[in-house]
């Protein structure tokens, strides 16, 4: 069985005759549900962002080209949280006997980078945190900052869909040594990089630094 959503290109009379021909069960998700087809969302969304929006495609075979790449890369080099952090690839094999243990000495880390974000930034009183329910958030040095932590149940999709694209653009390919490592490149890659640089569609491909101005003056006006 065959489970889409109810697009146009997933619904022709070209498809749907094919459909018949082979004898394949089809499935259209409720229509406003993607999280029906969650798995399939969340690849074509990392498809997006680490390449189609990536570049300006001079013909269809160029396109071709490109994207084939990508699926190559995606399927034989970064490890993936949900196949216990191997590739595809290599998932496909013997099954790994355990999980790569996140390492405790991050904990204080975290807390600190927090830490640096509120003073850079000065929010207004009150701010809320709204993060996951790993035990890096629920520590004692965490909970020492002066905002809330809001654990509800809703959907943290922008930042989870951030760090999955982190962590695969940066983070899953390069071997760290010590710490100021990583802290220098993760620095470099997100204030430097995403926020200044790389422009998102989502903000109408705009950089997130163009975007906070262009929303300051609108709250000005």
């Amino acid at each position: 069985m065959v489970v889409s959503d109810n697009g146009t290109g997933l619904t022709s009379n070209a498809l749907l005759h094919a459909q018949d021909g082979r004898k394949v069960e089809w499935h259209c998700i409720a229509p406003g549900n993607p999280m029906q087809s969650g798995f399939v969302e969340s690849f074509n969304c990392r498809l997006r962002d680490e390449s189609l929006n990536e570049h300006l495609f001079a013909s269809l075979r160029h396109a071709r080209e490109l994207i084939l790449a990508w699926r190559a890369d995606y399927d034989n080099h970064p490890p993936h949280a949900s196949l216990v952090r191997v590739s595809p690839t290599v998932s496909r094999g013997p099954k790994p006997k355990h999980c790569e243990l996140e390492n405790a000495d991050s904990i204080p880390s975290r807390a600190d980078a927090m830490r640096m974000s509120l003073q850079n930034q000065r929010p207004a009183p009150g701010l809320s945190g709204h993060p996951g329910r790993g035990g890096q958030f629920a520590s004692g040095a965490v909970h020492c900052l002066e905002f809330t932590l809001v654990r509800a149940s809703g959907s943290n999709g922008p930042m989870e869909r951030f760090f999955g694209s982190l962590k695969n653009a940066l983070v899953h390919r390069t071997r760290f040594r010590a710490r100021q490592e990583p802290t220098a490149e993760l620095f470099d890659c997100i204030a430097m990089f995403r926020n200044r640089q790389r422009r998102h569609s989502s903000i109408g491909y705009r950089t997130p630094a163009q975007a906070r101005i262009d929303m300051a003056a609108a709250m000005a006006a």
